[in-house]
């Protein structure tokens, strides 16, 4: 078990399934008997990406591209196969195609595939080069898709609960810190967190249809964000308040409780502004305990 995970650690998971998807593409290719294995091979290459929905999208694009660059390379290639002057004109017009269709992503494999069809004729009928270049891409998208998906699939759940945990517990200290120890910390750490779980989420959701118990437990994880972005709006509110902001006394004993620590009050003024200050500490006291409740790992809070 310890020599297979340094094994995939030091290869990667990507190199290796790549490296399947051309053995099956090579091993397709002879089964059917296609005549240039390469082009199933390079696609399943292009298209291998690091989540499923990425080798999709890659593979959409591969294949549009193919499309247009077979169809425009047919055309062509009827007219003058090799013809210098119609290579370029051609080019230009799978790109303003792609363009037109908004597959812009999808302009430079069209070109590379009609640069191939105008080049590597070679007498061969036209139509059936072409037909061939669409089926062999369109192998090598559907096999690097597959094997993206079967072998070792990216597990997203863990993260998704790794991230959730790291931003209840960075929360948690990052508020105790302000508003116990009075110590100046950087959002941009928190808001770093966030970004990361959702794009944990993102993936999950576009990789795999969820069972409905998971269902309740990404939108559990999806609370926990909301939770955060109300804490950082109201600490950002705070912040604009000023320095001399003064705890009440229901606050002060709430974060004794939560925090073990101990806060005392220093001569309160009941002005607007510690009005204010309160209002929205006591509104991210609120989410702290909520977001309590949802840490799996609880966080040790007694040494902040």
């Amino acid at each position: 078990m310890k020599i297979k995970k340094t094994f995939t650690k030091f290869i990667g998971m990507r190199t290796l399934k790549t490296s399947i998807s051309v053995c099956l593409c090579m091993f397709v290719s002879k089964i059917f008997k296609i005549e240039y294995p390469f082009y199933a091979c390079i696609a399943a290459v292009i298209s291998m990406q690091g989540s499923v929905s990425s080798s999709f999208n890659t593979g959409k694009n591969r294949m549009f591209g193919t499309l247009v660059g077979a169809f425009t390379g047919l055309i062509f290639s009827l007219i003058n196969a090799g013809n210098i002057f119609l290579i370029g004109i051609g080019t230009i017009i799978v790109i303003c195609i792609c363009n037109g269709l908004k597959w812009s992503k999808s302009a430079s494999i069209g070109c590379v595939v009609f640069l191939v069809i105008m080049t590597n004729l070679n007498g061969r009928n036209p139509y059936t080069y072409s037909f061939n270049r669409l089926i062999e891409t369109f192998i090598g998208i559907i096999i690097a898709i597959f094997v993206n998906y079967i072998v070792y699939p990216p597990k997203y759940l863990n993260k998704i609960y790794l991230a959730s945990n790291n931003l209840v517990d960075k929360m948690i200290l990052f508020c105790g810190n302000k508003f116990c120890n009075n110590t100046y910390m950087d959002m941009q750490t928190i808001m770093d967190e966030i970004s990361s779980l959702k794009t944990h989420i993102t993936d999950y959701e576009n990789d795999f249809i969820i069972k409905s118990k998971e269902l309740v437990e990404i939108n559990t994880v999806k609370n926990v964000i909301e939770l955060c972005n109300k804490i950082l709006l109201s600490i950002n509110i705070i912040n604009s308040l000023g320095d001399k902001l003064y705890i009440n006394s229901v606050n002060m004993e709430r974060l004794n409780s939560l925090y073990n620590c101990n806060i005392s009050i220093n001569n309160h003024e009941n002005n607007d502004i510690n009005i204010v200050y309160n209002y929205h500490l006591s509104l991210i006291l609120d989410c702290l305990k909520q977001l309590l409740s949802f840490n799996i790992n609880k966080t040790e809070l007694g040494n902040l």
